[in-house]
């Protein structure tokens, strides 16, 4: 294909391994201060791939005092968040641990504004022995050292398909949880003597980085006071970022999620393009069509259409009415004219377009399968922009 962009997939073969979504880091698409990093979705719900079901994470770092987690961004974050953890299943257990009682008082009075959660706290970390009954398990740690037979007891959930939120310092280093650094995918490092050795303390603006169910309804930016985050981070895993802030002249991430993959995936090559590559908000249109091209020895019409996801949320146009879903002469086309044939799927243009943020290189990210359970995913940029009309 001519777009020249990498599409990865990985393999489910025989039900040997449970892969999950494994999550891009690609370029800028906030304010133009994104340069060279952000993380784009394509998360998907378990179980609609095939293999076992595996669980999610959410981590937040901005949640050092009661002041930063009843802050109505903050607290509306959690609450989106255990509802995507857990599929928006009715009503979602959730287990909160803290080991700090403002903290986990504050946190459990959030989760108590929703009506399709009910909520169990604990100050007592033996209680994260037994997890299995939770849909989702908050885990808020202020410099506390779990021990290994706690750390393994959380690896195990999250492995056999439980959902995990941690915040704050849950993965700073110089409080001993190897672990959990690797389930909540980052180390924290540096100094803990003063702040400026791999973290910050004061107020400080978070930017909202991408639209996502985590992130829905909550202001594109807010300002959090006498409030810490971590610069000096080494990510284990790749991920979805969802909240920022400004760090010397660059956004990091200082809240993300992914699915937690229990082992490596092989991967396969592909490739992908979009159309239009420049997309006008103010301009009319009905579709924005991919086309998904697979390496050698696999066959695009062994896609399985019912599993494309576009950011981790939209699946494409499958109404057979229209003679691209249902006609095998029409959605598999050699679109850029190399004798290699791609598949094509159109998503309705206004969905695509209200999940996308303005910017000039905006990842579009697609995750699908084979009919065989194959699976991979891959990401093309486009130029999200709306014109400015100038008075004359």
């Amino acid at each position: 294909m001519s777009s020249g962009n990498r599409l990865r997939g990985v393999c489910e073969k025989e039900g040997k391994m449970r892969n999950l979504a494994v999550f891009l880091v690609v370029g800028a698409i906030f304010s133009g201060l994104l340069s060279g990093f952000i993380a784009v979705s394509n998360e998907k719900n378990p179980g609609d791939f095939n293999g076992d079901k595996s669980g999610k994470v959410y981590y937040m770092m901005p949640t050092h005092h009661v002041e930063s987690l009843e802050e109505p961004n903050i607290a509306l974050s959690i609450i989106n968040a255990i509802r995507y953890l857990a599929d928006n299943k009715i009503p979602i257990d959730a287990l909160v641990y803290s080991n700090v009682y403002d903290r986990g008082i504050a946190i459990r009075n959030i989760l108590e504004t929703a009506a399709d959660m009910t909520t169990t706290l604990t100050l007592d970390d033996s209680d994260l022995e037994i997890l299995s009954d939770y849909d989702v398990v908050f885990i808020h740690s202020n410099s506390h050292n779990f021990p290994q037979t706690i750390e393994q007891s959380i690896q195990d959930y999250i492995s056999n398909g439980g959902n995990l939120i941690g915040s704050h310092d849950v993965i700073w280093k110089q409080f001993g949880n190897p672990t959990l650094e690797e389930v909540f995918g980052a180390t924290a490092r540096g100094d803990g003597s003063r702040p400026g050795e791999g973290w910050f303390n004061g107020d400080f603006e978070a930017l909202k980085i991408i639209k996502h169910p985590i992130t829905a309804g909550l202001s594109d930016s807010w300002q959090l006071y006498n409030e810490q985050f971590f610069f000096d981070v080494e990510f284990k895993r790749n991920f979805t970022a969802l909240i920022g802030t400004v760090w010397q002249g660059e956004v990091i991430p200082i809240a993300w999620t992914f699915s937690y993959e229990i082992e490596e995936p092989s991967e396969i090559e592909a490739e992908i393009d979009c159309d239009p590559d420049a997309l006008n908000l103010l301009s009319k249109g009905d579709w924005i069509t991919c086309y998904i091209g697979l390496s050698a020895g696999y066959d695009p019409k062994d896609i399985d259409a019912d599993t494309v996801l576009l950011n981790g949320v939209l699946k494409p146009e499958l109404d057979p009415k229209y003679g691209f879903v249902r006609s095998e002469e029409s959605y598999i086309v050699d679109h850029d004219g190399d004798s290699v044939t791609e598949r094509m799927v159109k998503f309705d243009r206004t969905e695509v377009e209200e999940i996308l943020l303005v910017g000039e290189n905006v990842e579009l990210v697609l995750a699908c399968c084979l009919e065989d359970g194959t699976r991979f995913e891959g990401a093309a940029q486009i130029r999200v922009f709306e014109p400015v009309h100038l008075e004359g």
